[in-house]
Formats: structure tokens, sequence, C-alpha cells
């Protein structure tokens, strides 16, 4: 399962043992720049996967679209490890709500 797999792993463990959990994670820049690569892979001539290292996408770009695949990843992790329903269980939104200020 790799890194992620095991932090999820280990959240639902301490889910079971009664302890309240919020993930924060900062992994959509990578997630969205591996999606951008592979597109520009997949669609490019090999003249322009060789101009592609010159040209790195912005960051902010990366993370509005790698946050989707990021949330998707962690929602089938977490469904691996027998909590498919983690992020819509009630006592997990009501712990975020109570610990964040909207």
């Amino acid at each position: 399962m790799g890194r992620l797999g095991s932090l999820c792993e280990q959240i639902e463990d301490l889910l079971a043992d009664g302890v309240e959990v919020i993930l924060v994670s900062s992994g959509a820049v990578g997630v969205g720049r591996q999606k951008l690569r592979y597109q520009k892979m997949i669609h490019s001539t090999l003249k322009e996967l060789h101009q592609m290292k010159k040209h790195e996408p912005d960051n902010k770009a990366c993370a509005a679209i790698g946050q989707s695949g990021l949330m998707a990843l962690y929602d089938a992790l977490f469904g691996q490890v027998g909590s498919p329903d983690f992020f819509f269980r009630s006592v997990c939104w009501d712990a975020l709500c109570d610990k964040v200020a909207f």
C-alpha cells in the first residue's frame, strides 16, 4: 500500500480506539503535477517532451487539479482498510466543524 496506505491504516486504528482524527494533507500539488505531466506525455511529440522540462506547471494549477485526485486516492485507501465512509462520518464532520472556524 505504501506510505499513504500505512497512514490510512494508522488513522483507522486510532479511530477504532476512539481517538478523534483530522487529516490535513499537502499532497495535492504533487498529485496534480503528476497528472499534468502524464497528460502532456501521452499527447506530445518527442520534440515537445524534450521542451517540457523547461515549462513546469504553476503550483496553484497543480493543486487545483490534484485535490480531487488526492481525495479519490484517500477514499480508495480508506475503503481498503475497512472505512469506506471515512469522509462522510458524521463524527468526523462534527469534529471538523468544532475545530475549524468557518
